[in-house]
């Protein structure tokens, strides 16, 4: 069932000429300018040089990806292709010269410049809360990242106590919050993974509001059904879900006493696992048809062979 019925589509046009050159190139395969590309053409190949030649304030936003999708080449790809064919139109850019050595700027200059970063008690326990969450990094590769970083070492202690205080203040925070305000929404669930441990997430996707974020042991049936009440504990009311395919949400749901409320799935997981099957099925295919060619250049050798003894 959909919830929400306004999509944000984009569409495949764009603004002229590009829409009538992209409409007017010639069919074909094979470009001297793509040799490990044989699907492109020559006037594929311009084309896409092009896009990449456009300066990025006249670029419509979003047209490097479009092409990529279209013409089944990663946005790498179409930009050091747009590189290669500028340097074979226009050569290689002359080399600026360097400038004359000049006096080393002082302390005060390069932190006005925002060229050294200044590093404050507060900048310190940013960056290791940054990279506990979400950057998931354990304690001791923290403090080499915070070392290369801002030339710092903190204790392996320092950095332990700073995490768990941390998390019992925003446990604390989001605890407090009071969402009676918020009245009835829709929701979307689903865990991430801290450590090995799930991490249930409840988040209402137009305001970004955390309603639930809970780390337990497991993510069960039963276990998800107290996390959707611990969300409606703090004044909400949820009318709907947006959820994955995962076995157990409508159980959860029932012990929760939400099995009336509508809810929309989300099908990404079903989509990756088919084109990843269809992905197997084809390497499968390509491998037998090679089989059968290999097998079939094999049996004219030898019927070549045969014919040659017999003449002789």
């Amino acid at each position: 069932m959909t919830l929400y019925l306004g999509t944000d589509t984009k569409s495949a046009s764009w603004i002229d000429p590009i829409e009538t050159v992209y409409q007017s190139l010639s069919k074909g395969r094979g470009s001297s300018l793509t040799p490990k590309v044989p699907h492109l053409t020559d006037w594929d190949a311009l084309f896409l040089a092009g896009l990449v030649r456009m300066p990025r304030g006249s670029r419509p936003h979003g047209i490097i990806t479009w092409a990529s999708e279209a013409f089944q080449v990663s946005r790498t790809s179409i930009y050091a292709l747009g590189e290669r064919i500028e340097a074979k139109l226009f050569g290689e850019p002359t080399p600026v010269p360097q400038a004359a050595a000049k006096a080393s700027p002082s302390r005060a200059e390069l932190l006005t410049r925002g060229a050294l970063i200044e590093v404050t008690p507060a900048r310190l326990q940013r960056t290791i809360l940054r990279a506990t969450f979400p950057g998931n990094v354990s304690i001791r590769p923290t403090q080499e990242v915070v070392h290369e970083a801002l030339d710092a070492r903190p204790s392996v202690g320092t950095i332990s106590q700073l995490r768990v205080e941390a998390g019992l203040k925003a446990r604390q925070f989001l605890r407090n919050l009071n969402y009676r305000g918020i009245g009835r929404v829709i929701v979307g669930r689903d865990e991430t993974f801290f450590h090995g441990l799930p991490v249930l997430m409840v988040i209402e996707p137009v305001s970004m509001a955390i309603l639930c974020a809970e780390v337990c042991a497991d993510r069960q049936a039963d276990t998800w059904g107290a996390a959707l009440l611990i969300a409606q504990e703090q004044g909400a009311t949820i009318k709907g879900l947006i959820e994955d395919m995962a076995r157990n949400y409508e159980k959860s749901q029932e012990l929760a006493d939400l099995s009336k409320i509508s809810v929309q799935k989300d099908t990404w997981h079903l989509t990756r696992d088919s084109a990843q099957l269809l992905n197997t099925l084809e390497k499968a295919a390509y491998h037998a048809m090679q089989r059968v060619l290999d097998l079939e250049k094999r049996l004219g050798q030898s019927k070549e062979i045969i014919i040659r003894g017999e003449w002789t």
